[in-house]
């Protein structure tokens, strides 16, 4: 009787351990939004990350969320170990256009070795 309550108890607990927020700081990804328009009309769905030598490559898939076509611009922000931005000038922001309730895969390579998270900024 006691291991059957240990085999059901195990699987419960380990369907706890899936939260993003358990994840390392280097594996989660954060959407920024510079402008509050935004907020609610332009999600983060899909974070890719891949290393490409000794650099990070990533994808992400955005997607927006309004009815009507959305003109953004992104910028990815690099990060070291300690939280420092790395190279906070070398990336300009890059205009896109969105047609509605329609997404989109942007694409970003770390500027150097040591960047180990980032963040993707928005803003109108």
């Amino acid at each position: 009787m006691k291991y059957l309550a240990l085999l059901l108890l195990v699987p419960a607990l380990l369907a706890g351990c899936a939260t993003t927020s358990d994840l390392p700081p280097e594996d989660q990804a954060v959407m920024r939004y510079d402008s509050v328009s935004l907020e609610g009309r332009l999600a983060l769905l899909e974070v890719n990350r891949a290393e490409s030598g000794d650099l990070i490559r990533t994808q992400v898939l955005v997607q927006n969320r309004s009815a009507f076509a959305l003109s953004y611009q992104y910028k990815f922000r690099w990060y070291d170990r300690n939280g420092f931005e790395i190279a906070p000038d070398g990336e300009p922001w890059q205009p896109r256009r969105l047609a509605g309730r329609s997404e989109e895969r942007l694409q970003g390579v770390a500027p150097n070795p040591s960047a180990v998270r980032f963040e993707i900024w928005v803003r109108e």
